[in-house]
């Protein structure tokens, strides 16, 4: 356990929960933004949701991301918190579309037409696969599962006994809780990688003057050189390993997502590609017909 501020220590001493009082000290405060009312409903939506909805429910019970959405001003929108939500609904309404299909293909499967829903799909895989394709329009990656047509001229698709809309609302889940993280736990992750990447960079060049000790002497004596010098070195000979993520590990589901870029700066990690299978741990979420 990291060492704890003897001041932070002597105001949680007779404190029930030492542990918690001392975090509470400790942790970053969430700003102030006006964004809290979007978090709560992200966070709360998400508990919701893993505990378990059916379709007919499961409209309702999103609603209050979309209305905290909804009132979010201009200046804020490009916020961590705003642009995730943006795309968890984007993304749960896909949900609730392929949830419907799933339906419809489980029904004609079976040879029933007649249920309420229930509409006639010629290969319905191709309507699986667009919208596996939909997800990476939404996302930047896929969220993929599997399917295989069957049948006579395939018109028939085989889910092999999974419901698609099972990874699809966990990716829903898991981008409502990651993008109500507090914004300053992120920005201070991101600082300290920085910083880490800055002395990291300087390892080749320092053991480079304490073999050279001239070298370190004249550096010393001219230091708008040495600098120039400094740069030319480091670009030839790279930098030490940094042992952190280039993106917070905790934040999987927005890994590869434009969220990520936002965070990083532009940058974003390789994409889920192809194979139509789930790669991704998922959290638990629960479904009723």
């Amino acid at each position: 356990m990291a060492q704890i501020d003897p001041k932070v220590v002597d105001q949680c001493n007779e404190a029930r929960d030492f542990l918690g009082c001392a975090k509470a000290f400790t942790s970053p405060a969430v700003p102030d933004d006006g964004l809290s009312a979007l978090r709560d409903a992200m966070k709360r939506v998400a508990s919701r949701l893993s505990s378990g909805t059916s379709l007919n429910n499961s409209s309702s019970t999103f609603q209050p991301v979309i209305d905290a959405h909804a009132v979010v001003p201009e200046n804020q929108q490009a916020s961590i918190a705003y642009q995730s939500a943006s795309m968890a609904i984007d993304l749960f309404d896909l949900t609730q579309s392929v949830w419907q299909s799933r339906i419809s293909n489980t029904a004609l499967s079976a040879g029933i037409s007649n249920l309420p829903g229930v509409t006639h799909l010629y290969h319905q895989c191709v309507s699986f696969r667009n919208q596996v394709n939909r997800s990476f329009g939404i996302l930047g990656k896929y969220v993929p599962w599997s399917f295989k047509e069957t049948g006579m001229f395939g018109g028939r698709c085989n889910l092999s006994g999974n419901n698609p809309e099972k990874p699809l609302c966990s990716y829903v889940v898991g981008i409502l809780r990651e993008g109500a993280t507090n914004p300053r736990e992120i920005e201070n992750y991101m600082s300290e990688l920085k910083d880490a990447k800055r002395l990291a960079s300087l390892g080749p060049w320092k053991r480079y003057l304490e073999k050279n000790q001239g070298i370190s002497a004249w550096a010393k004596a001219n230091p708008a050189l040495a600098e120039a010098k400094k740069k030319e070195y480091i670009q030839q000979h790279g930098s030490d390993s940094v042992d952190m993520h280039d993106f917070p590990a905790s934040l999987q589901y927005l890994r590869g997502t434009k969220v990520e870029a936002m965070i990083t700066g532009g940058t974003t990690s390789t994409s889920v590609t192809g194979s139509y299978t789930s790669v991704w741990s998922t959290p638990n979420v629960n479904f009723n017909f």
